[in-house]
């Protein structure tokens, strides 16, 4: 099952949100962080960057609430 690219392009701040919905899809994750720089414009190792440091502040933000 494939995911289809959003109608418009998201901001970065949801980027993460973006990804967990594509791993829902059940795409890889080299997949989903391809398919999000195509989003983006941009190689998929800024995106990576980008997802993963999003996903630590929401974590470290839940851990100190």
């Amino acid at each position: 099952m494939t995911c289809p690219l959003p109608l418009k392009r998201p901001k970065w701040p949801d980027v993460a949100n973006e990804y967990r919905h594509f791993r829902a899809c059940g795409m890889s994750e080299c997949g989903a962080l391809a398919r999000l720089g195509v989003v983006y414009g941009v190689d998929s190792e800024t995106v990576r960057k980008y997802v993963f440091r999003q996903m630590r502040r929401e974590m470290n933000r839940a851990q100190n609430n």
